[in-house]
């Protein structure tokens, strides 16, 4: 598939009624819509002040596990007890391609100039890959692990893509979501 977008099941599973009060301006919004989701977030997930979140393979020798998830808004970090903790962070799949770029840049310019900033969900999405993808390493992890799909060949370019579309993005004053800044919280 070109674009890789995956509509949340609620979207798919709604009445015509329903579709009928979904207000979607433009392309790039109908995108955003697709990777985001076209529910309001429920705040009370949030523990309200953003974390500062570590690389990918910094989490994972701490013992963190990834899993690729659906939806932006549906990312979650859990605590499994087997035996001892172990914490699963599921982020939505992301397959980056030669129109990424592109479409990530399109995104973060709508939620910039058209949401409040406490919906600029895909924004902060961009910020918080930034934090797990520092490195080629921690781009390997994340594809081994499925919620990265390379489709530009090279790590290093994937990389930069990410450093590139992030940059300039300020530290998420609130965590809109409650789930990825409790990755600090997860005993790691």
């Amino acid at each position: 598939m070109f674009l890789s977008i995956r509509m949340p099941k609620e979207v798919l599973s709604m009445s015509r009624d329903e579709h009928d009060e979904i207000k979607v301006t433009h392309y790039t919004d109908l995108l955003r819509s697709a990777l985001v989701g076209i529910f309001p977030r429920d705040l009370e997930r949030s523990i309200g002040k953003f974390e500062s979140v570590p690389t990918a393979t910094i989490l994972k020798k701490s013992g963190m596990r990834f899993e690729p998830g659906l939806c932006i808004l549906d990312m979650k970090c859990t605590r499994i007890k087997f035996l001892v903790w172990q914490c699963v962070l599921e982020i939505p799949h992301v397959e980056v391609h030669v129109c990424s770029e592109t479409i990530f840049g399109n995104i973060r310019a709508l939620e910039n100039c058209g949401y409040e900033s406490i919906s600029c969900h895909f924004t902060n999405f961009l910020y918080f890959m930034r934090s797990l993808i520092k490195s080629e390493e921690d781009l390997d992890l994340l594809v081994k692990e499925n919620v990265v799909a390379n489709r530009l060949g090279k790590e290093a370019e994937v990389v930069k893509l990410f450093e590139m579309v992030s940059e300039g993005i300020k530290t998420p004053k609130l965590d809109v979501w409650g789930a990825y800044v409790q990755v600090t919280f997860c005993d790691i």
